[in-house]
């Protein structure tokens, strides 16, 4: 995993409520079609933002960008955690290639870092706001509800271990053809993740696209 740079930092499905039921009202709520939505505000503004973060992701993902730095992306410093925008992209992906920065993705808000406009990193952030019809004027006019930040594209988990996982034996269940008394053996997977990141979009990351890769 740290060969290749880690896993895609996507935010998992309990962001977006029971069956994604919330994204397209984040989505509105960020427009400022939120009006009548304010006690559920907090949940529409993190739904909302989590949805734009993963349209982000995935697109740079379909691109072949994820690990290729572009021009006025802000990128974050490993080791002390400051943003800075490229100017030369050759040089900070050498920079990413050594682990000494990372690329990273908008939590859309009015006081968000963003990348210069005219470059490439630009143009595919206001693509993203684009195809929602969330705009910047809306963001700013939300104000503290909405200041937003930056999140790391990738991530790599720490004393990631796997190991074989005997079969357990379910007592409170009758066996029968249908109904075995044991389950088959299986995988244990142990690791450590930082402050923000999803055990379980690590794990549905591991073993493969399913439902839940897109918001």
């Amino acid at each position: 995993l740290a060969a290749a740079g880690g896993l895609d930092n996507l935010y998992g499905g309990q962001r977006f409520g029971d069956g994604g039921r919330n994204i397209a009202r984040g989505l509105r709520y960020l427009a400022g079609e939120g009006a009548r939505m304010r006690r559920k505000a907090d949940f529409l503004v993190s739904a909302g933002q989590s949805t734009l973060f993963n349209l982000y992701l995935l697109e740079r993902r379909a691109r072949g960008l994820s690990r290729t730095v572009l021009a006025g992306d802000i990128l974050r410093k490993t080791t002390s955690g400051g943003l800075f925008e490229c100017a030369d992209p050759a040089v900070d992906q050498a920079r990413l290639d050594a682990g000494e920065v990372e690329i990273t993705g908008p939590i859309y808000g009015g006081k968000m870092m963003a990348p210069s406009e005219g470059t490439p990193s630009a143009d595919l952030e206001a693509a993203i706001l684009a195809r929602t019809g969330v705009t910047q004027t809306a963001l700013n006019a939300l104000g503290r509800k909405v200041p937003g930040t930056r999140r790391p594209l990738q991530l790599t988990p720490t004393d990631l271990q796997i190991r074989a996982a005997p079969a357990v034996e379910l007592a409170s269940r009758a066996p029968g053809p249908h109904n075995p008394s044991l389950l088959s053996e299986g995988v244990c997977l142990s690791f450590g993740l930082p402050a923000g990141a999803y055990a379980t979009q690590l794990t549905h990351e591991i073993q493969g696209p399913t439902d839940l890769e897109t918001p």
